[in-house]
Order: structure tokens, then C-alpha cells, then sequence
């Protein structure tokens, strides 16, 4: 089993929302960091996320295809017994102005948009703030 981190299912009965007890499942993630390198990518995405004013960050995890499927005990039970691998994590810091243009912030956002798209640079407001 891999030692950069570990992922398991599981289940906080009575969970209070609203005042209903509720049955929550949860993802737990354990990551292995002796030289404290996924601290500070963490810490940092987490950083500029607050910086921007994001109310999320992206953070990806790689496991075997295949692996980490819940048995039908487990699914009954609400967690599992087994703990699967993690093989690689990716995180990514980003700045960027709090109020550019739908169409100046990253293709992959869901808010980008290519309407008002200026036609010259002179078109362009500088005034970002």
C-alpha cells in the first residue's frame, strides 16, 4: 500500500442539520507529509483562494481504476473496512483579480463566457478594481 495517502468511507450517525439527526457519509483522506511539501501546496491554494475571494480551491486525487469500490457489507454498514491508496494529489495556487471580465478569467471556470469579448485593446476598462 502506497505511503503518500490513504482514503476510506464512512458514516456520522446522528449527524444534527436543522435539528434532524441525519446520517452523513463522509470521505476521509489521510496524506502522509514527513518533508511537510503537501502543507505548504495546500496551504498555499488555500491562501490565494481567501486572496480572491473564492469560496472553494482545487485539489485532485489519482487512485488505482478499480479500487476503493465498497463491498455490499460496506454499503449497508455506510463505511469501510478497507483503506484504498492514493496515488498522487495536484493542487494549484492562482491570484487573479477579483472582478476581470468573464472572459479574462481561466477557460475552465464556470463562469467564463466570451460574450462582451472587446474587439480591440482600446475596448479594454484597465480599471480592474
Amino acid at each position: 500500500m502506497s505511503d503518500l495517502a490513504h482514503f476510506f468511507y464512512d458514516r456520522r450517525d446522528n449527524h444534527n442539520s436543522n435539528g434532524r439527526k441525519i446520517k452523513l457519509p463522509c470521505l476521509n483522506i489521510w496524506l502522509s507529509d514527513r518533508d511537510r511539501q503537501k502543507a505548504e501546496l495546500l496551504s498555499a491554494a488555500l491562501r490565494d483562494a481567501i486572496m480572491r475571494g473564492s469560496k472553494h480551491v482545487g485539489v485532485r486525487f489519482w487512485k488505482s481504476k478499480g479500487e476503493g469500490l465498497m463491498t455490499q457489507a460496506e454499503k449497508e454498514r455506510g463505511y469501510s473496512t478497507s483503506q484504498y491508496a492514493i496515488l498522487g494529489m495536484v493542487t494549484w495556487p492562482e491570484v487573479h483579480a477579483q472582478k476581470l471580465p468573464k472572459w479574462a478569467i481561466p477557460t475552465d471556470y464556470r463562469d467564463f463566457s466570451l460574450n462582451a469579448l472587446p474587439m480591440d485593446l482600446s475596448d479594454v476598462d484597465w480599471q480592474l478594481t
